[in-house]
């Protein structure tokens, strides 16, 4: 029961990865014991969990715990959404909402949106927060940044599964469940948001942001939403809507829908930009229960309730599917990417752990399951009770049940015992002075530190500033790292200037420095005045027994862990390093065992030589990174910092090649071309590719690729192939001239003679012109009287005259009109006939002449003439 229910609270689930222009991530809980994430930007995720009401910030780089706050009592119905400048955790139980600031770590006062017990969702934007309170169907729009917010606002009856998505503007869309209506907020000032009502779906829509829009998934089709909220063009859905065991999601970055089918066990990919929905890639994992399916670096990964695997598809070569084992089978789980890291999280237990491009998987424990409280960052209010279970650092006077954080003050702090980065309960923080001080300040776990001991140390921000990224130097030979929060050991004692060199959100770049003074051993501990001998007495006399004999008697520094251990790396030539990981030279268990991964793993052979030497053989070009691992004999390990190692530019890692071409070139609108690298089938799997058509439209990823010109013009198209690593790149470029679609149509037509009367037969000549816009051959006919259709050529633009004749013949007297006109045909239908140019005489045929007659004389009959002979 327990992998459906999880299943069909995953299909209430709208979650977008935050990307670097802070779109929204949405989490919607579905029941308590649920850890929820959150995803930064920055290669590290906030793992929310309700069973213990906290957040725990992870980092991908080196697999540690970096920080875990309070956020809620434990036992709290949490909902989280996140922009990369905060994270914002609803709790249900108790109707409202913290927020983590993403730089300092610091939980604000929780602000009421709802009823206690009333469910709610948080959507968040860059800009604008708004909170949907199920029961009673009201959306609160608040400041990001403030918790600050406006009026309740009655604008949908109910949403259901996946009926809500912020895009990548900032506005909200919701689907009213009831009727199907589409409705958008949106607020760009701190004002309330303004509702706008769009199309109409079903009530059964669901909502996904693709590419940083809002589509909606109605039926077997995808519809894009303008920002009027109308519908633009529908286009496929790979699986179609029967498949009620399909898990969708959008892409962030690209036009594409992925859908998880557990029926099939496939994943299928509908791309919206070329409405083609034949990707199905072969997870065999038919009849599996699979999560969302989550996209990172050019791969999609979905999780598998039923095996506790993760498949890993790579888009670029769908028949390369990657199984990782990550937890026991039967087991829900979460999946969070974040920069080139993917995160696993267990919500019913304290277990999690960063997921390689490769599969290759590194457990983190986000919490101690024994003492959940231990370890707790104190800065802020706080959302919930003090955890009686822990140290007591986190309380707040926000959440509901529990003693808050005022207990008793004299009780000594229990030291960390879980996987987080040990800190002490009042941090060094060094700086300038508080009337003059830094927009960041350096805080360390101890100061002086040990020789060999590792030591804390974390950017601070104040002032309102916002860190966006922070560089770290130790002043030894250690290296760098990056981080707000990083771990170091010196290895010898003495005083080391530490730096970072922080960006901050407004542009500004800021240097800070701080001293460490190192020791050779731990620093003595100051005396107890409780405890001093009273006046007068011996200092040589023997201790005597403690009468308390339940009191924990102090025991000698046996250290359990090995000392953190650093890593010596050589490159021995352009596909070979040598690497030595060496023991921390610290107090530490004694080193039994040595390891060294290479992550990604993909490109790397890590070859053990003996005595913790390795060599690596690199036959990719990407960059990874190498991190050390030493292990004790009771089996306690420490990790080294990560080593980066620099992608290759040898070799068949240097600059690519790209060579392009296009078919056809030239043509007439509407013209479909096919842009492909020349190359391609020189297999080098560090390429990826980058076409553009140059008329406006977006980039295609991959090669080949078609395009369809609909407006006549001369277009650049350009291939840009992409060294994957190192980011270089190569250009070629090819000319499409694309030509108005051939047209013709008919001029004015004449007759001569014209009308009249005339001696018939009488031969009438009809005379027309055609016109074209460009090259090609016309077909045309007289209507009437011509010799039918007929095909005229044209080699450009430019009018061709046109005539034929015939004879009238009629009686004498007969009247006959004659009329024609000149059609234009296309695909063998007549396109074009205007009566404005029609010709028209009439004819009448003439009587025929009478001969000429005589006129006798008045005398008559030929008397006149008189005789011959006569007198």
């Amino acid at each position: 029961m327990r992998r459906s229910a999880d299943r069909g609270m995953r299909l209430a689930v709208t979650c977008a990865i935050l990307a670097t222009a802070a779109v929204a991530v949405v989490v919607v809980s579905s029941h308590g014991d649920r850890a929820l994430r959150v995803s930064l930007d920055s290669g590290s995720a906030w793992l929310v969990s309700s069973a213990v009401g906290q957040a725990a910030l992870v980092d991908g780089s080196s697999g540690q715990l970096i920080t875990q706050v309070r956020v809620a009592d434990p036992g709290s119905d949490l909902s989280a959404a996140s922009t990369s400048a905060q994270t914002l955790v609803a709790d249900t139980s108790t109707g409202t909402v913290v927020r983590v600031d993403s730089a300092s770590y610091e939980v604000s006062k929780p602000v009421r949106f709802a009823r206690p017990g009333q469910r709610l969702r948080v959507f968040a934007g860059p800009r604008r927060a708004y909170v949907f309170a199920e029961q009673t169907g009201l959306v609160t729009s608040a400041d990001s940044r403030t918790l600050s917010a406006g009026q309740p606002q009655s604008v949908v009856s109910r949403i259901g599964p996946g009926g809500g998505v912020v895009d990548a503007t900032g506005r909200l869309w919701l689907v009213d469940a009831d009727s199907g209506r589409i409705v958008s907020l949106d607020s760009a000032g701190t004002g309330p948001a303004v509702p706008r009502t769009g199309a109409v779906a079903t009530p059964a829509a669901r909502l996904l942001e693709v590419g940083g829009r809002a589509v909606v998934i109605d039926g077997d089709a995808v519809r894009p939403l303008h920002d009027d909220g109308t519908f633009g063009a529908p286009t496929c859905l790979a699986g179609g809507a029967r498949d009620d065991t399909a898990v969708l999601t959008g892409s962030a970055a690209a036009s594409r829908v992925y859908a998880a089918s557990g029926q099939r066990g496939v994943l299928l990919v509908s791309d919206l930009d070329s409405n083609r929905c034949d990707t199905a890639i072969d997870l065999d994992a038919a009849g599996h229960t699979l999560g969302e399916p989550t996209e990172a670096a050019g791969r999609v990964f979905i999780p598998d309730f039923t095996t506790g695997e993760v498949h890993i598809a790579d888009l670029a070569h769908p028949d390369t599917v990657t199984h990782a084992d990550v937890l026991d089978p039967d087991t829900p789980f979460d999946l969070v990417p974040s920069g080139p890291f993917v995160f696993y999280n267990d919500p019913a237990s304290a277990r999690a752990g960063v997921l390689s491009l490769t599969g290759q998987t590194i457990p983190i424990q986000k919490y101690n399951p024994d003492r959940p409280g231990d370890s707790l960052f104190s800065g802020g209010s706080g959302g919930g009770a003090e955890d009686t279970q822990g140290s007591g650092s986190s309380g707040g006077s926000g959440g509901s049940g529990g003693s808050g954080s005022s207990g008793n003050s004299s009780k000594p702090t229990t030291p960390p015992t879980g996987t987080a980065s040990p800190r002490p309960p009042t941090p060094t923080v060094s700086g300038t002075p508080d009337r003059d001080r830094s927009a960041v300040q350096i805080q360390t776990s101890t100061n002086p530190a040990t020789a060999g001991r590792p030591v804390v140390l974390r950017a601070i921000a104040s002032n309102g500033a916002r860190l966006v990224s922070v560089r770290w130097s130790f002043g030894d030979d250690a290296g760098t790292a990056a981080g707000a929060e990083v771990s170091h050991t010196w290895a010898r004692p003495g005083s080391y200037p530490v730096t970072i060199r922080a960006g901050l959100a407004s542009g500004e770049q800021v240097q800070v420095s701080s001293t460490i003074n190192v020791v050779d051993q731990a620093p003595p501990t100051k005396p107890d005045p409780s405890r001093t001998p009273p006046p007068g007495t011996s200092t040589g006399t023997p201790p005597q027994p403690d009468p308390d004999p339940t009191r924990t008697q102090p025991q000698p520094d046996q250290p359990a862990n090995p000392a953190t251990p650093t890593l010596d790396v050589a490159r021995t030539s352009t596909t070979s390093l040598d690497v030595r990981v060496r023991p921390g030279t610290g107090a530490g268990a004694a080193v039994t065992h040595y390891a060294l991964d290479a992550s990604p793993a993909t490109g790397t052979t890590v070859n053990a030589l003996g005595g913790g030497a390795f060599r690596v053989d690199v036959t990719g070009c990407d960059a990874f990174t190498l991190v050390g691992t030493v292990s004790a004999a009771n089996g306690a390990t420490a990790r080294s910092q990560p080593h980066q190692v620099a992608a290759r530019t040898d070799g068949d890692c240097g600059p690519p090649q790209a060579s392009l071409a296009v078919t056809p070139t030239s043509g007439e609108a509407p013209l479909t071309v096919t842009a492909e690298d020349t190359i391609r089938y020189l297999v080098d799997p560090h390429l990826s590719y980058r076409i553009t058509f140059g008329d406006g439209s977006p980039a295609t990823a991959g090669s080949p690729a078609t395009h369809t010109y609909t407006a006549p013009g001369t277009y650049t198209v350009t291939l840009t192939a992409i060294r994957d690593g190192s980011g270089v790149t190569a250009t070629d470029t090819a000319t499409v001239t694309v030509g108005a679609q051939f047209k013709a149509t008919a001029g004015s037509a004449s007759v001569s003679p014209g009308s009249g009367t005339y001696a018939c037969p009488l031969t009438l000549t009809f005379t027309g012109t055609v016109t074209a816009n460009g090259a090609g051959t016309a077909t045309w006919a007289w209507r009437n009287h011509g010799p039918g259709a007929q095909s005229l050529t044209f080699s450009g633009a430019g009018t061709q005259t046109v005539s034929f004749t015939m004879t009238v013949d009629g009686a004498p007297g007969e009247t006959t009109t004659n009329t024609d006109e000149i059609e234009i045909y296309e695909n063998g239908q007549i396109t074009f006939v205007s009566p404005a140019y029609r010709a028209s005489a009439t004819i009448t045929c003439a009587s025929p002449t009478p001969p000429p007659t005589t006129t006798p004389s008045s005398s008559g009959g030929l008397g006149g003439l008189g005789r011959p002979g006569s007198g």
